[in-house]
C-alpha cells in the first residue's frame, strides 16, 4: 500500500478546494478493506458510521454491508457509481460510492471513495481515476513520462500562464484582465487547455495538471492569500 499513500500525500492537496466529508479506501479481491485515507482537512471524530465501518479489515462483500459499489465493480470490472438510494443497507444509506477496479499485473484491487453528505463531484472521480492509473502497474510511471513529453509540446506559454491563473481560482474576466488579453481569447486557450488534458472542468484540468508537473500545490493557494 506504500504507492497508495505515496500518490495521496504528494497530491491530496490538488482537491483541497472540494469540500465535503469523504475519504478513500484500497481493498483487496475479496472485498476487504487494506487502506483508508481520510484528508487532512477533515474531521472523521464526529462521525462514527465512518469510524466504525471504514477502517482496515471490514468486508464490502455483499454479505456484510449489502449492495454497494465496490461489490458491482468486482462483477462487471468496470467503474461504478452508486447513490445512497441504491444501497439496502443501513450502514451505506447515506454514502455516495464511487469505486475503480485495478490490476497490478498479478491480482484485482478496488480504489474507492466514500463521501457522506453530498454527490461526489467530477473532480473526485478525476482523482479517484487517477490513483487508480497510478496503483495499476509499473509502467504506469513510464506512461507519466511520456505523456508529460506529449503535454509539453502541445501546451504553449500562453497556455501555461492561464492555466496556473485558473490554479489560482481566476474567473476567465479576471484572466482577461491580468494577462491584457480578450475574454474569448481566455476562453479559446481554455478550451484547448480541456482537449489536451481530455478534462470538462477546470479544477479536472488542474489536477492532471499537477500530476503532469505543469504547475505546482503551491499555484493553488496563490489567489486566497
Amino acid at each position: 500500500m506504500a504507492i497508495f499513500k505515496d500518490f495521496m500525500h504528494k497530491y491530496i492537496d490538488a482537491i483541497r478546494v472540494e469540500r465535503g466529508y469523504y475519504c478513500f479506501l484500497v481493498l483487496n479481491e475479496e472485498l476487504t478493506i487494506l487502506d483508508v485515507f481520510f484528508p487532512r482537512w477533515i474531521n472523521i471524530s464526529g462521525h462514527c458510521t465512518f469510524k466504525k465501518y471504514l477502517k482496515p479489515g471490514v468486508s464490502f462483500c455483499i454479505k456484510s454491508v449489502g449492495t454497494n459499489a465496490v461489490f458491482i465493480a468486482k462483477q462487471s470490472n468496470t467503474p461504478v457509481y452508486l447513490d445512497p438510494q441504491f444501497h439496502y443497507c443501513n450502514v451505506l444509506k447515506e454514502w455516495h460510492e464511487y469505486c475503480v477496479p485495478i490490476w497490478d499485473g498479478y491480482k484485482k484491487a478496488y480504489v474507492s471513495l466514500i463521501c457522506a453528505d453530498h454527490p461526489i463531484s467530477s473532480a473526485l472521480k478525476g482523482f479517484v481515476d487517477l490513483v487508480a492509473k497510478n496503483m495499476c502497474c509499473t509502467s504506469y510511471t513510464q506512461g507519466i513520462s511520456g505523456t508529460k513529453n506529449d503535454l509539453t509540446k502541445k501546451l504553449t506559454q500562453q497556455h501555461k500562464l492561464i492555466l496556473k491563473r485558473i490554479a489560482q481560482g481566476m474567473t476567465d474576466e479576471q484572466i482577461a484582465h491580468e494577462l491584457e488579453i480578450s475574454l474569448s481569447t481566455v476562453r479559446f486557450h481554455a478550451q484547448n487547455i480541456f482537449k489536451i488534458f481530455n478534462v470538462g472542468t477546470r479544477i479536472e484540468a488542474v489536477i492532471k495538471a499537477i500530476i503532469q508537473n505543469e504547475i505546482f500545490i503551491s499555484d493553488l493557494y496563490d489567489g486566497f492569500y
